[in-house]
């Protein structure tokens, strides 16, 4: 896909989760809020270690009949699909389908950017806790830690 094809969808607006599935593979990653396209780059080498991190504590402490999956999308509404860092799904096999309806979603886990931080710390857990997930945990990464990763999670409660 072109850069002016890319800036013609991130202007889209009254897009459904069908026309998401045909847009061609690339480096981006697209989610659709209210039906407006959103368009990311794919996460940096730092990012995707702390989900990682994430990823493995949590798979070594779910138990039986869950698992937990990493940059898959969730379906919330017709027009709205996420795709957060890290999930824990109901099921023990990978899921052909490739995403998830949000009913299926027990927690996500967003990994906070410096680009993308007002989308990851406000937009997406809002919308993710409007489908009913039970808990998010937002990370955030940093250079405080040896080696220059950090994690630092803020639980969140829906009501």
């Amino acid at each position: 896909m072109s850069a002016e094809s890319i800036e013609k969808v991130a202007y889209a607006q009254g897009w459904t989760v069908a026309d998401l599935d045909r847009i061609p593979e690339d480096n981006h990653r697209y989610e659709l809020i209210d039906g407006v396209v959103h368009v990311t780059p794919s996460p940096s080498d730092e990012h995707q270690e702390a989900g990682n991190v994430l990823w493995a504590l949590l798979r070594a402490a779910v138990p039986s009949g869950l698992r937990v999956t990493t940059a898959v999308g969730v379906v919330i509404a017709p027009d709205t699909f996420l795709i957060p860092d890290v999930l824990v799904v109901h099921g023990d096999k990978p899921s052909k389908r490739g995403d998830f309806p949000a009913e299926e979603v027990l927690l996500a886990v967003e990994v906070v950017s410096r680009s993308t931080g007002s989308m990851d710390r406000w937009h997406k857990p809002h919308l993710l806790r409007a489908g009913r997930h039970p808990v998010l945990l937002a990370a955030r990464v940093g250079a405080a830690a040896p080696g220059g990763l950090s994690a630092r999670c803020q639980r969140r409660r829906v009501r």
